[in-house]
């Protein structure tokens, strides 16, 4: 949008003809009209020939009437394909009429204070209303007291932008007074300017769910019963075996001592052939290492060449040898 309060003073305008001469616009206000596809192809404006200031319900006005513009505009351009629109928009509404009626949840329609806008076969039947007397009733009126403040948080936290859509769990009355647990997913419709429009409900019976939930506590409580029986028996039982547990740890603080002595004497050899592995791999070192310089001496270079010589007859391959006599070293 773009407003001018006064164009002769604007350094943008005041060069204009229309500014400067006939019809003398001193203030504009104007917001850009769109295509269908978002080419910008013109402008919806306001003007005048005195100083003015435009605010915010002026440019809400202007706002409001170039949508409408722009739908003549499309209109004009999208006429020859108008049979073909209107079919195709009769299919789509019969394409959601069977999915809406035939959907094997219910499926409500509610306006922002809960009343029941249209509800299809599969949800009046799970309520055991029929489609005329649940249209009109308020949606909160047949919520159960316990499961109210959930919901009404939930959905005012939707409202207020947070989130489009949230699930949850509740009870809801039957035309029979008896409540009928349902898994319940609340979704917002939102007009192109995201405000909301109405909600969108999705009910799934879940009694037997519910139902098998209570059986399997009160299973687990009676569980719990014979549980804490046992352990008092166990307990019981336990006292029965501490003198007898008392008796083992005697037995067993002596086997203890016996066992530790043997863990000493077993220290000791293992140290004695330690000492007798380092002795017998020195000595193996010093038989094949020359004591002057470290190297591998006479005795390991014949072991050597005796492995490399018979390593190469066994693969039957000829072999030689080349020595090198390094003099004064």
């Amino acid at each position: 949008p773009l407003a001018v309060r006064d164009a002769a003073e604007d350094s943008r305008f005041a060069q204009s003809p229309l500014v400067s001469g006939a019809p003398h616009i001193r203030s504009y206000l104007g917001v850009p009209l769109y295509t269908s596809d978002g080419q910008p192809v013109g402008t919806l404006c306001a003007m005048d020939t005195q100083i003015r200031e435009y605010g915010e319900r002026e440019l809400a006005v202007l706002c409001e009437l170039a949508p409408i513009v722009e739908q003549l505009l499309y209109t004009s351009q999208s006429a020859p394909k108008a049979d073909n629109v209107l079919q195709y928009a009769m299919e789509r509404e019969k394409l959601f009429r069977e999915t809406f009626e035939l959907a094997a949840v219910g499926i409500v329609h509610t306006s922002l204070r809960g009343t029941i806008l249209r509800i299809n076969q599969r949800g009046s039947a799970m309520l055991g209303y029929s489609v005329a007397q649940l249209r009109g009733l308020n949606f909160l009126d047949i919520t159960h007291a316990e499961d109210l403040p959930n919901n009404v948080r939930e959905f005012k936290r939707a409202l207020a932008g947070e989130f489009d859509s949230y699930r949850l769990e509740q009870r809801l009355l039957c035309k029979d007074q008896h409540y009928a647990w349902v898994s319940m997913s609340v979704s917002l419709k939102r007009s192109a300017t995201r405000l909301p429009d109405y909600s969108i409900v999705v009910i799934d019976d879940i009694s037997a769910k519910k139902h098998a939930e209570a059986d399997l506590l009160k299973a687990r409580d009676t569980l719990q019963e014979r549980l804490t029986e046992q352990e008092q028996r166990l307990r019981e039982s336990n006292d029965a075996l501490q003198a007898q547990v008392k008796q083992a740890f005697e037995a067993d603080a002596a086997l203890r001592q016996g066992q530790v002595e043997l863990r000493g004497a077993q220290v000791e050899l293992r140290a004695a052939q330690a000492a007798l592995h380092a002795s017998n791999a020195k000595l193996a070192a010093e038989s094949a290492t020359d004591d002057l310089t470290g190297l591998p001496n006479r005795r390991s270079f014949s072991r050597r060449i005796e492995q490399a010589a018979s390593a190469l007859r066994l693969s039957r391959k000829p072999y030689g040898l080349i020595l090198l006599d390094l003099d004064n070293f």
